[in-house]
């Protein structure tokens, strides 16, 4: 097995658990952390394991530039250090959201032991705590959508993967691009709705598309490629 095909199994199998990781918090935790104050430290373990699934990704995206890296260098250096910088910020800006896990953890439990006067400001500091975990997740998502489509672009160029796997990823990374800063504009809400629909091509070209390519045909250079 040559060095590219180790590297695009594990890009591979990166791409997958991230986005599974991401899953479980997104599905798990951040219901929980919406819902009511008082039954937050009822679930407990669910909240604390979307944090860690959370820290996890953030280490897994950079993970992914790293692995790509030598790959795409040989194509374009600008490109694979570009890629590499975003997914640094993404990841980042993943792992301070989990800040708000800690503190609404917090607050959830000092919320059944809290006068019942003082429990009128808990909805606030919730609401503060669920903003900044929302705006540094669509900052997130806005470098992933910057990162992913230069790279996108390069795959489509190249051929390293088929056009029309890499013509997914074009259009699902400039949807999540867009997604970010319209979600924290109020334009629309990305956990329902239209704002859910426009991660759908991103999500097919990241858990199912890309990584079956590269886990069994891995990375095929064409001849038309430029170098």
């Amino acid at each position: 097995m040559t060095m590219d095909s180790r590297l695009a199994k594990l890009i591979a199998a990166l791409f997958v658990l991230t986005m599974l990781m991401g899953m479980v918090d997104a599905y798990g935790a951040a219901p929980i952390l919406r819902g009511p104050v008082g039954e937050i430290r009822l679930h407990c373990a669910v909240v604390l394991a979307g944090a860690l699934m959370r820290l996890l990704m953030s280490l897994g995206v950079v993970l992914i530039a790293v692995a790509y890296f030598p790959v795409v260098r040989r194509y374009s250096e600008a490109i694979a250090v570009s890629y590499l910088g975003f997914r640094v910020a993404e990841g980042v800006l993943l792992a301070l959201g989990v800040c708000a896990h800690v503190v609404l953890l917090g607050l959830g439990e000092s919320f059944a032991s809290a006068a019942p006067a003082a429990r009128a400001a808990f909805p606030t500091l919730q609401s503060l705590a669920l903003s900044f975990t929302n705006t540094t997740y669509q900052m997130a998502m806005t470098a992933l959508g910057l990162a992913g489509t230069i790279q996108a672009v390069l795959l489509f160029s190249t051929r390293l993967v088929p056009r029309w796997i890499a013509g997914l990823g074009i259009v699902g990374y400039w949807l999540l691009f867009l997604s970010g800063p319209l979600d924290l504009a109020g334009a629309i809400d990305t956990t329902a709705g239209l704002g859910a629909l426009m991660y759908v091509p991103g999500g097919l070209f990241e858990l199912f598309f890309l990584p079956s390519w590269l886990f069994f045909r891995g990375f095929v250079p064409s001849k038309g490629g430029t170098r």
